[in-house]
């Protein structure tokens, strides 16, 4: 996982350029995703069913 430090308001830090704050903006985005996939296929397992890896 890729670590960004955050202002404690939420702001990205400053001093980056805008390509670089979308460009972290976008790898949040992915890490978000990636945490939420790995929980939900984490719970199917604890489930015991297979549909979500059907349904992805």
């Amino acid at each position: 996982m890729l670590a960004t430090t955050e202002a404690p308001n939420g702001n990205m830090r400053h001093g980056l350029t805008r390509t670089q704050e979308k460009e972290e903006t976008k790898i949040n985005i992915i890490n978000q995703m990636m945490r939420t996939m790995v929980s939900l296929s984490a719970a199917c397992l604890a489930d015991g069913t297979y549909s979500c890896y059907i349904a992805g």
